[in-house]
């Protein structure tokens, strides 16, 4: 298999893991696709513009799901600080009025 395909399997792979959530195998196919991108940089080889630009825009996509994943998580980790420093969970009635979730109870008031 070629440099080119090899490379094109692994942001494939990539697109695959970031869909799925499975984030702990990101960082070996992070360090197998450095490899692989430095092999094609010293080969030089002179393929076709669409070559490349395709394995560009399979990198762009995976940058914003990666993205997306990462604000996710954030978003989430957010939410749990909230949770856990008591602050009560709203939400919005069907007339537009903020209405809490649960009665306003902290988690050592529980225990």
């Amino acid at each position: 298999m070629n440099i080119m395909a090899e490379l094109q399997d692994v942001l494939a792979e990539e697109q695959n893991i970031l869909l799925t959530g499975n984030y702990a195998k990101l960082e070996a196919l992070a360090d197998r696709k450095t490899k692989l991108a430095e092999m094609l940089a010293a080969e030089e080889l002179q393929l076709p513009i669409d070559s490349y630009e395709k394995l560009v825009q399979k990198a762009q996509h995976n940058e914003a799901l990666l993205a997306s994943a990462r604000r996710g998580i954030q978003a989430a980790i957010s939410q749990l600080k909230e949770f856990s420093n008591g602050e009560h969970q709203s939400t919005y009635s069907k007339d537009g009025d903020r209405r809490p979730l649960a009665p306003s109870v902290s988690v050592t008031q529980r225990l």
